[in-house]
């Protein structure tokens, strides 16, 4: 898994991607976007009918010209007084001044403190920033200033992007408990998130922020963005809702996750099932009724354990009880691809014809709903076909075919595999399967690899499985470091094999 990052530190992330991106031309996407590969159409399909209502809309409009309330009268009077005072200090250069003034305006829920505080999330203080930032969420229920923030987020996703202030904007938002903001902010998601790169950045630190503050705003907030039509379109949004949802340790969460789990499917209802598995001891894999009778039985009095069951411990308890693997790996996904190393050092013990065999049987242990594609590289990258198929039969005879005929000859590039592989579209799922250490391609420096595979599934958290082939190997111990942080920092596990032949492991 990726390590944990306090909701600041994906701020901080979220405001450097987007600087990034802002002075990027558009004609020159990262290299992980920039194939020449052909992407397919595939879409992801989730019920829709699942789930509480949405928001209604016209609670929306009936209450978008509402007065100011006597409250809302004596909170503005009250800053009048004060405004100039704590602009001064805002203005001395005394971080501790600055600091004051951010709590200080927590008292004063109006548009003018708001502005003050908006004024001081660009602080030169990181402290003074986070202050901000809280400030600005603990005004979420004034419908006044949640009205401010979504006008300032239409604008700004059109024009400019969303940026770190907007991180803050958009955490407020979700946190409101009027049906009327709700519904805005759910057309907001849906209408800009995906014009610009840096929307789809903030929105999934935004994600990843309610699931690292953990409380229950946090989770009311995810509440309200499950509604989002995003979610049916967009594999890395579906993720990340889900992953945020299961840091929160809280029985509510767990509500939350089982009434969304009709609505997801692959990889991220394998999320899911791995959770729950994990957290009951039970082994019901995609049964929601059995679930949710579960948590029925148990949910009164329930304590969260403080250590959960190992991801590897359960991985192997799926692969016992018949789920589909690739090297005792289970498959989840719906939408995958399997990369297999086809350079000369897989000619050594058998490791080309051992390999294919194993990767012919994952292929048929497909269903049809399954779709698929086969990457094979060496020096030079080769698909088997330029668009994910369903796993039909005669679709599994081609693909056996093609593996097949693979020759294991020339050099390693690993991370060209990598990157044709993020070709697909809507991916859900990468098994890289290696021998050895990257020795040419566009990048052979494995930390480098490591590094610009990160940054370039930061928002499709697709996840990365690896598989090494006779690691033990390795001259220098590193190319076993190598896949093992490939997969963790991509939601994988890594899986090393031995050798093959007589007296080996196939």
């Amino acid at each position: 898994m990726f390590r944990a990052l306090s909701c600041f530190q994906l701020l901080a992330i979220a405001g450097l991607i987007v600087a990034v991106l802002a002075v990027s031309s558009p004609a020159e996407p990262s290299a992980l976007a920039s194939l020449d590969l052909p992407q397919d159409g595939g879409q992801q399909s989730v019920d829709q009918s699942a789930g509480d209502q949405r928001p209604n809309q016209s609670q929306a409009r009936e209450s978008a010209t509402e007065p100011l309330q006597t409250g809302a009268k004596d909170a503005a009077r009250q800053f009048q007084r004060v405004q100039r005072k704590l602009a001064q200090k805002i203005r001395s250069g005394v971080d501790a001044d600055r600091m004051e003034v951010m709590i200080d305006l927590r008292n004063y829920p109006v548009l003018p403190a708001a502005r003050m505080a908006i004024g001081a999330l660009d602080d030169a203080d990181q402290k003074v920033r986070e202050a901000a930032h809280e400030t600005l969420v603990s005004f979420h229920q004034d419908p006044r200033i949640c009205r401010h923030f979504l006008s300032t987020l239409r604008e700004d996703a059109l024009r400019s992007g969303w940026t770190a202030t907007s991180y803050t904007l958009l955490t407020a938002l979700a946190m409101t408990s009027d049906p009327a903001i709700q519904a805005e902010v759910v057309k907001l998601v849906d209408a800009h998130a995906t014009v610009r790169p840096n929307n789809m950045t903030v929105l999934n630190s935004v994600l990843d922020g309610l699931g690292e503050r953990g409380d229950e705003l946090a989770l009311s907030a995810l509440r309200t963005l499950t509604h989002c039509d995003l979610l049916l379109n967009d594999f890395g949004v579906r993720r990340g809702l889900v992953q945020a949802i299961i840091a929160i340790r809280a029985p509510e969460s767990v509500d939350t996750l089982l009434k969304l789990m009709p609505n997801i499917d692959g990889e991220v209802q394998g999320d899911a099932i791995k959770y729950l598995s994990a957290l009951s001891g039970e082994r019901y894999g995609g049964n929601l009724e059995a679930w949710d009778a579960w948590w029925e039985k148990n949910r009164d009095g329930f304590e969260f354990p403080s250590q959960l069951t190992s991801p590897k411990e359960i991985m192997a308890a799926f692969a016992a009880e018949g789920t589909s693997t690739y090297y005792d790996l289970p498959i989840f996904a719906r939408r995958l691809v399997f990369v297999i190393d086809s350079s000369a050092s897989m000619r050594k013990r058998g490791r080309m014809d051992a390999a294919k065999l194993e990767l012919i049987d994952a292929v048929n242990s497909l269903d049809e709903e399954t779709s698929f594609g086969i990457v094979a590289f060496n020096s030079s990258t080769g698909a088997w076909q330029r668009v994910l198929q369903k796993a039909t039969t005669p679709a599994k005879a081609s693909a056996a075919m093609w593996i097949n005929s693979l020759e294991p000859i020339n050099y390693t590039a690993s991370y060209d595999a990598l990157e044709a592989t993020f070709g697909f579209k809507n991916l859900e799922a990468i098994y890289f399967v290696s021998d050895g250490a990257p020795t040419v391609g566009k990048i052979v420096d494995k930390d480098e690899i490591v590094g610009a595979v990160r940054e370039g599934n930061r928002t499709r958290r697709v996840t990365i499985y690896t598989i090494g082939i006779e690691p033990d190997e390795d001259k220098d111990n590193t190319f076993e470091g190598f896949l093992k942080t490939l997969a963790e920092e991509n939601y994988g596990l890594y899986r090393p094999v031995g050798k093959f032949g007589p007296g080996g492991n196939r």
